[in-house]
């Protein structure tokens, strides 16, 4: 019990930043989640278009924000004391947003309207993808060092992006199926866990006394 709790204060060195993150993810989470209710399918003219531009750029900028701020949460106080950590933020937020891209892939299109009416799917919201992704850039780690970081990296931005779209449809867990929706409390709550394990998992994959992640993804990778 001492040594966890020893773990907790290295990995959290700085509490009332990592509660004050915890705050702006569950706001991010939120506002995006209001917004969406306000921009109706279709805009008064009755046309499909215009809506659709504002709902996607909504739900891609949240799901971006919460990819950065998850990553904040990882690199934690070293964001006070090394500026170059926010890009690793960035990138992981630009990774969050990446998933999307998979609608336009398996439309063929680069039509929104046939990009939001897939029949199916599309790949990169399997979830099982995921984690075998995660598990393939481990293995790199044997002949590349640190490729561990981006793992978790791509893990926390891809794997929050599949949890807060499990809010309406639920998680693709191949070759299991669908799960239920989540609810508003459990997505973000799964959030914030995820976010407090990929810390944790830092922590335990260097040294100790590091309050930080071991490198710079941007310089890494």
């Amino acid at each position: 019990m001492t040594s966890f709790v020893e773990m907790l204060r290295v990995a959290f060195p700085a509490p009332i930043l990592s509660l004050f993150l915890c705050c702006i993810i569950v706001t991010v989470c939120l506002t995006g989640d209001i917004m969406l209710t306000k921009v109706p399918l279709q805009s008064s003219s009755g046309r499909f278009y215009n809506s659709a531009i504002v709902r996607a750029f909504i739900d891609s900028s949240t799901h971006a924000l919460v990819g950065f701020f998850v990553w904040a949460m990882v690199e934690n106080s070293s964001l006070l004391t090394d500026w170059s950590k926010w890009f690793n933020c960035v990138a992981a937020a630009v990774l969050a947003a990446s998933v999307d891209l998979d609608h336009f892939l398996a439309a063929g299109s680069l039509s929104l309207k046939k990009a939001l009416h897939l029949s199916k799917r599309p790949p990169f919201h399997n979830t099982s993808l995921v984690f075998g992704v995660t598990f393939a850039i481990i293995v790199l780690n044997k002949w590349r060092p640190k490729t561990w970081i981006f793992a978790l990296m791509f893990l926390s931005a891809w794997l929050s992006h599949h949890i807060r779209d499990a809010n309406h449809r639920g998680l693709w867990i191949f070759p299991f199926g669908h799960t239920s929706l989540f609810s508003t409390q459990l997505y973000i709550g799964c959030i914030l866990v995820l976010a407090f394990c990929v810390r944790l998992s830092t922590v335990l994959l260097t040294k100790p006394s590091s309050s930080a992640p071991a490198g710079n993804i941007v310089r890494t990778v």
